[in-house]
């Protein structure tokens, strides 16, 4: 059965949008964390020829609404499942999403059939002088209200990379992540802070639990730390930190 979806669903006091298309095997993106649900496009189209892929905006991104109180959003992604009666899927995570698709592995590993990281952080115990230094450049912008300036620092650290310059990347992709990455952080803005609960004991001591299939793409144009953490048998692309895009 072809199943064909786009519009919002209610999930745990929030509406989250949802698209839902193909048929076969169920797929899950879960986006990064400076874009929405948009960044899967083209995969999208490709793999719904012989998937039924399911994408949406995390709570707070693109077009899903502002959270009011404090949540968790691989909580949220198992109430995604049962709003679209997925007992099992692939789970497929890219960056912040990764993070969001191995919190729900080792919570909810019944219903995880393989699950792909692409360039993702299990857990962070000290950041590297680069991030640190990426870090402190967009709260600055951000304090001063310069949302530009943000995005732009964020475009360098996550598009650009390290190894390269702004004049190096497809500018058709540098200006959609611009666009996606405005918008969340003027929402974020604009919006009173809820606090999203942390998993106790936390991902990166539960890595030894996952049993499920485990494919890990790792980018070389990537920011060493996230090059850090790998997996035998995980594949390394000369490309940067949003290489599916």
């Amino acid at each position: 059965m072809r199943h064909t979806f786009a519009g919002e669903i209610d999930i745990n006091g929030v509406r989250l949008h949802v698209t839902v298309t193909g048929e076969g095997a169920p797929v899950v993106l879960v986006h990064s964390g400076i874009t929405d649900s948009r960044m899967w496009d083209a995969q999208v189209v490709s793999f719904s020829t012989a998937y039924w892929v399911v994408t949406y905006d995390l709570r707070g991104f693109g077009r899903s609404s502002i959270p009011a109180d404090d949540y968790a959003h691989h909580v949220d992604l198992r109430s995604l499942f049962d709003a679209t009666d997925i007992a099992s899927a692939t789970l497929v995570g890219a960056s912040f999403g990764g993070k969001v698709a191995l919190a729900f592995t080792v919570e909810y590993p019944a219903r995880i059939d393989a699950l792909v990281l692409v360039n993702t952080l299990a857990g962070m115990t000290e950041p590297s002088p680069g991030l640190r230094s990426g870090w402190r450049a967009v709260e600055a912008a951000l304090d001063s209200e310069s949302f530009d300036d943000a995005v732009e620092v964020e475009l360098q650290m996550w598009v650009d990379g390290p190894h390269r310059s702004a004049t190096q990347v497809d500018q058709v992709v540098r200006e959609r992540v611009r666009e996606m990455d405005a918008a969340l952080l003027r929402r974020a803005a604009e919006q009173d802070a809820a606090t999203e609960s942390e998993l106790d004991p936390p991902v990166l001591e539960r890595l030894g639990t996952i049993s499920t299939p485990v494919r890990v793409v790792v980018d070389a144009l990537d920011l060493p730390i996230c090059r850090a953490w790998s997996a035998p048998g995980s594949s390394i692309r000369r490309s940067c930190h949003l290489s599916m895009m």
